[in-house]
């Protein structure tokens, strides 16, 4: 089984320029949620199902837990799907249905999330942090 916190790289398109997200940019969100304390040791356990089936969307690209260095509750979540359609089928899914009915008791607080659209398929360079 593959750890939920452990990243993935991107599905490559066969050709980059019949890839969707690359004519029309693809849809990214973050999401930052906060775990009960009992929970937060186990969020990777609790949300496997469901990372897992996300995954093998045809339409993800990428869905990264990352947890806090800061503070052990809060889980941060990168994800991204080729298209708006492929986003709107992500959340008509019946994992994230069920999702929405097993996760939230191991919250504190509703889930904050930035949700936009980028003309590319992958990560930028950070230029004032260039490796020489």
């Amino acid at each position: 089984m593959t750890n939920p916190t452990e990243s993935r790289r991107i599905r490559p398109a066969a050709n980059l320029h019949d890839d969707p997200c690359f004519r029309r940019g693809c849809r990214r969100i973050g999401q930052e949620r906060h775990s009960k304390p009992e929970d937060a040791d186990r969020w990777p356990e609790i949300s496997r199902e469901f990372t897992e089936a996300t995954r093998g969307e045809v339409g993800c690209l990428w869905f990264d837990w990352s947890r806090s260095l800061d503070d052990p509750t809060e889980y941060v979540l990168v994800e991204a799907f080729r298209d708006d359609e492929a986003g709107a089928a992500h959340v008509q899914s019946d994992h994230f249905k069920t999702a929405q009915r097993t996760l939230p008791p191991h919250l504190v607080e509703t889930p904050r999330i930035v949700n936009f659209t980028v003309p590319q398929d992958g990560w930028s360079e950070l230029g004032e942090l260039a490796v020489r």
